[in-house]
């Protein structure tokens, strides 16, 4: 009879600890689940992406950014970002890209556009001189553009990837002029005095280095960098 009871109690302890284990391995996967559910279809925040796909999912809409100071100048700029909801049946994403630049003289409070329609993407700019935390006071004398004109790799969308056309204007977003085009990707810069930038980029995967003058707005020295392949 005492093993008999014996038997039983053990019988409903190990009863219980299977149902225990099986409610916690249940609430695992249900967890599991969850978080794959909200990893595959939640937002995914994107920038410098342009679907140039015209369709209802992907509408445009337009706002604009934050004010950017230009040192030792009267006038300020104001991005313009497009926001796209791209969704597919797994996954949505929102993209926000600038497109354009709102220059406004403070002083005589005239208002002016970089680019006179919004087509291209903008992924990066430069007031130049370059100004580090150490020299906040050195007055810009021009402002360098990296900026997407077409799909040249034909995926539907304006991104980074794209070809890229180097520009510059003046502080006031006037006189803008195209250096540089069909550029695959910008190395970087460096300010040289007070006047000149030596810019290093590539095209058609062959590396060139190029000399712009600030005052001028114009390119030169544009010439290919040694190789480093083995002869």
């Amino acid at each position: 009879m005492e093993e008999s009871k014996l038997f039983k109690k053990i019988w409903r302890f190990n009863a219980i600890v299977i149902m225990l284990v099986g409610i916690v391995g249940l609430a695992l996967s249900l967890f599991a689940a969850i978080t794959i559910y909200q990893d595959i279809t939640r937002d995914r925040n994107v920038r410098n992406i342009v679907n140039i796909e015209e369709t209802q999912e992907d509408k445009e809409k337009w706002r604009l950014g934050n004010l950017i100071s230009i040192n030792g100048s009267s006038v300020i700029m104001v991005p313009l970002y497009s926001e796209q909801n791209i969704s597919t049946a797994s996954y949505s994403k929102s993209a926000s890209s600038t497109r354009n630049y709102l220059f406004i003289n403070v002083e005589t409070n005239s208002k002016y556009w970089l680019f006179d329609k919004n087509d291209y993407l903008i992924t990066s700019i430069h007031q130049l001189p370059n100004t580090s935390n150490s020299e906040q006071t050195k007055e810009t004398k021009a402002i360098l553009y990296y900026v997407v004109k077409s799909d040249t790799n034909n995926n539907n969308s304006l991104t980074s990837s794209d070809l890229k056309t180097v520009a510059i204007s003046k502080p006031s977003g006037q006189e803008y002029l195209e250096l540089l085009k069909d550029i695959d990707f910008v190395n970087g810069y460096k300010t040289v005095g007070k006047d000149s930038v030596i810019i290093v980029f590539q095209r058609d995967n062959i590396p060139y280095s190029a000399t712009i003058n600030l005052d001028s707005l114009t390119i030169s020295n544009e010439e290919p960098l040694p190789s480093m392949e083995p002869k």
